[in-house]
């Protein structure tokens, strides 16, 4: 339940706007997945394939399943998405995406707070623990992409 309303936190954090009622940005309906796999192929570490020829690639690796034939997601995109810096990959990719600046996270601690709060105004229940919200903190805010250049 708690990584259940971590997802959900993420995904409001991205595309909602941070007003109640919720709603999803402008931007989100343009978004092209499609997209990622094209752009950011090259910046992938360790990956000699993002087409299924390297023997570590999600769609060959028994252990993880393969949960992703049921999103709809392709594999290309989710061996980008699973390499080292697959997360870096997706945050560039969602800065471009929604036309905001590379160097600013999407969410401080203070935002996170916010969309905390808008989605507990639906499920009350939503209460994620202490190590959950240091969890997405890292993600959103730690990346290297953020790190400035002197």
């Amino acid at each position: 339940r708690d990584r259940s309303v971590g997802m959900v936190l993420a995904f409001v954090a991205l595309t909602c706007t941070r007003v109640f009622p919720l709603r999803f940005r402008e931007e989100f309906y343009g978004l092209d997945v499609g997209s990622i796999v094209a752009n950011f192929a090259d910046e992938v570490v360790g990956n000699t394939s993002i087409n299924g020829d390297d023997d570590t690639d999600v769609a060959k690796d028994s252990s993880r399943g393969l949960h992703h034939l049921q999103s709809g997601l392709s594999t290309s995109l989710v061996n980008i998405l699973s390499k080292e810096n697959g997360r870096d990959v997706f945050l560039k990719w969602m800065h471009e995406q929604l036309n905001t600046p590379s160097n600013v996270p999407f969410v401080n601690k203070e935002s996170l707070r916010i969309v905390l709060h808008l989605v507990s105004q639906d499920r009350e229940n939503a209460e994620p623990t202490r190590s959950t919200m240091q969890k997405l903190n890292r993600f959103f805010m730690s990346s290297p992409i953020y790190r400035r250049i002197k």
